[in-house]
């Protein structure tokens, strides 16, 4: 889809990849079958991903199996638009900037709802209360970890 992107919308646009799996080699294949190598950015495992999306413009995510996504409440935390396959669980979507697309849906389609939503989306701050209402605070979350953990220490003792 983003080789669609490329040649239809935005011929300077690139696509930074963070992470490893098992698809990786397959690909790296791809991007060099598209000539894509120059755009395409195989980042590999990081552990700034927050800073990554600091730089980004939009979360791309199509991805074929996947529970609720950690990287996805991140990118929407860091205020990032994001086109996600229909195979995430749409309780991930904690903002208004997720559009969800079938993975059966074409690649073109993918590219221009890719840039519907790159011209229509700003990058937006201020989602961290809507974010922390939805049971993503840290603090929280670490603070209940802890209670429980010394309350089942308690029980033991």
């Amino acid at each position: 889809m983003f080789h669609k992107y490329v040649q239809e919308f935005n011929p300077t646009a690139h696509l930074l990849l963070v992470g490893t799996g098992e698809l990786q080699k397959a690909i790296q294949k791809k991007v060099q079958q598209f000539r894509l190598t120059d755009q395409v950015h195989l980042l590999g495992g990081r552990p700034d991903v927050n800073r990554l999306l600091q730089a980004m413009d939009l979360f791309l995510f199509p991805s074929f199996m996947e529970g609720l996504s950690v990287s996805m409440v991140e990118a929407q935390c860091a205020g990032l638009p994001c086109v996600v396959s229909d195979r995430i669980p749409r309780e991930a979507a904690l903002t208004d900037q997720v559009s969800f697309l079938s993975l059966e849906t074409a690649p073109r389609q993918w590219a221009c709802e890719i840039e519907r939503v790159r011209c229509m989306a700003s990058r937006r701050t201020g989602y961290y209360q809507q974010i922390a209402d939805a049971g993503y605070d840290i603090v929280k979350n670490a603070e209940w970890l802890q209670n429980y953990y010394l309350g089942q220490w308690n029980k033991t003792r």
